[in-house]
């Protein structure tokens, strides 16, 4: 079989959630592109605070961070903010925290290599198929005196939460950066916190056989996305629904089958495909 025949499955950590998830859910959202009508205030406020710590090391991997680029970062998010849905007071607390977080890691000893930079890395080929991996890190860097890179992923935290190193996110990082390391970089907005207590850095460490291991797992996972895709069947995982304060897709599959289509356009909508491979090709 030549090369032109196989089977060709790219995912990202948020498509193998979704299908480890439920199923449906990965279709609906992966394939069918069937999202909620209003985007939850959360991701909005997520999208902001990754814009300006984006901006923030791109002037520090170039040797250009001072106070007047912070002030101009803090510009630019403003202008950035009128894209999103959040208030003045949102906006002006974004503002206070990136001020609070550029403060608190002054003089931090780390090198940025990459900035949001996409990734697509095949770890799997046979005689019928290849998998290939993709994403987008926050950052790439090192620590000045060394050679050895990690991946960092900013966390906007409104309260505590225990991230897993088992996090298929982390782990697919980890796999296809060729590191050990991958440090959540906590952005809290705690109020009632002192600032070493809302930025907080949590690394995580892999050995390789648990990198191999998830290695292994995801490429069976890309096995069962084949079969499913080829049978045209995906059943519900029921006990998902709850999960995560609720499936945004509990209202549409509670709906009679036959009607549910119309539920596009008033509680849904088709909206633009999960690709990360566009940005891939704009690079």
């Amino acid at each position: 079989m030549s090369k032109e025949e196989k089977t060709i499955i790219v995912f990202d950590a948020t498509e193998l959630d979704n299908f480890e998830l439920c199923t449906f859910k990965w279709h609906a959202f992966h394939h069918r592109n069937i999202r909620p009508k209003h985007t939850e205030s959360y991701f909005e406020k997520g999208n902001l605070i990754h814009y300006l710590l984006e901006l923030y090391y791109k002037a520090k991997q170039v040797n250009e961070l001072n106070q007047e680029k912070i002030e101009e970062t803090i510009e630019l998010g403003r202008i950035k903010s009128l894209k999103f849905d959040l208030t003045l007071e949102e906006v002006a607390e974004h503002i206070f925290q990136f001020r609070e977080y550029a403060r608190f890691y002054e003089g931090e000893n780390i090198i940025p290599l990459y900035i949001e930079q996409p990734f697509m890395v095949k770890i799997y080929e046979d005689e019928d198929m290849i998998v290939y991996i993709s994403g987008q890190p926050d950052l790439i860097f090192k620590y000045t005196n060394t050679n050895n890179i990690a991946v960092m992923d900013h966390k906007r935290m409104q309260r505590e939460f225990p991230y897993s190193p088992l996090r298929n996110q982390f782990l697919l990082y980890a796999t296809a950066m060729k590191t050990d390391t991958v440090i959540v970089n906590k952005v809290g907005f705690q109020k009632t916190k002192a600032a070493k207590d809302r930025f907080v850095r949590t690394p995580f460490v892999y050995s390789q056989e648990i990198l191999d291991e998830w290695k292994e797992d995801a490429i069976n996972r890309a096995r069962e996305m084949v079969i499913f895709e080829k049978v045209q069947h995906f059943p519900r995982n029921r006990t998902s629904c709850e999960k995560f304060n609720g499936c945004y897709l509990q209202r549409y599959c509670s709906t009679k089958p036959r009607a549910r289509e119309f539920l596009i356009g008033t509680e849904y909508i088709i909206g633009k495909p999960w690709d990360i491979g566009e940005k891939l090709e704009a690079k």
